[in-house]
């Protein structure tokens, strides 16, 4: 089952070794690669911190996603009662800020479309400043990192009560080398962690997971559809056991 998911050999032998040994009464199987998946692929922990707007912008190859997660996440988070802002950067593209906005409005979200990262700053200031922004990068890596590193500079020296947390978006239909290329691109940033999206469009996520977790990079949340309330879930041991065990997510 693991071989049919991409599994490499190192991790197959792992898990069939915490599955083989030892077991308490009543253990289950699935319940023990679950425990054991967790442990192989981390999940990243939220860092908010209260009193401070965290700025969440989503990284990585046009077409990865980032986009539609960015709405999922937004929308969890307005549910959540959070006070949130969707902000793009991908202001050039035909089409890019209109699907912002659309994707915005079905969320209860409000939006914005910034030319330069500096202008988000001016949601930084007064009573009305947004617990949340969610900034959706152009999907050119070069550009990207150059941007955020700006970003991160510009909070840095005006003190700004904000918190930059990159998110790497990945699809799980992706090669390695590819995604590492793509990350050698985007440089040094600072990394919270990543959300692998279109589990449901390959067989064999294991090489993208164990890639991401070889780069130290926990996982956030997985996508696996396009519904903005329902295909977006966060990582845990189950759902990792349900996608390398199963084939999917839930």
């Amino acid at each position: 089952c693991l071989k049919s998911r991409g599994a490499s050999a190192a991790l197959i032998r792992r898990i069939c070794k915490k599955v083989e040994g030892p077991q308490s009464q009543g253990d289950h199987p699935l319940d023990l690669a679950g425990a054991e998946l967790a442990q192989v692929f981390p999940v990243a922990k939220s860092s908010h911190e209260r009193g401070t707007t965290s700025i969440m912008a989503f990284v990585g190859a046009a077409g990865a996603g980032k986009t539609t997660s960015l709405a999922k996440l937004a929308g969890r988070l307005v549910r959540s009662g959070r006070s949130v802002a969707l902000v793009t950067l991908d202001v050039y593209r035909v089409g890019a800020v209109e699907q912002v906005r659309a994707l915005g409005r079905h969320v209860a979200c409000p939006t914005h479309a910034a030319r330069d990262v500096l202008q988000l700053q001016s949601l930084l200031s007064g009573p009305d400043r947004p617990d949340v922004i969610l900034l959706d990068s152009t999907g050119r890596p070069d550009q990207d990192g150059i941007a955020l590193r700006k970003l991160q500079d510009a909070l840095r020296a005006s003190g700004a009560p904000a918190k930059l947390c990159v998110y790497l978006v990945a699809e799980a239909t992706m090669r390695p080398v590819a995604l590492e290329e793509e990350m050698d691109r985007l440089g040094d940033l600072p990394f919270e962690g990543c959300i692998v999206t279109k589990t449901d469009e390959t067989r064999r996520p294991a090489p993208v997971l164990e890639y991401l977790t070889k780069k130290g990079l926990g996982i956030a949340f997985l996508c696996n559809g396009r519904d903005l309330e329902q295909d977006f879930y966060r990582a845990s041991g189950d759902v990792f056991a349900n996608l390398m065990l199963k084939g999917k997510v839930h």
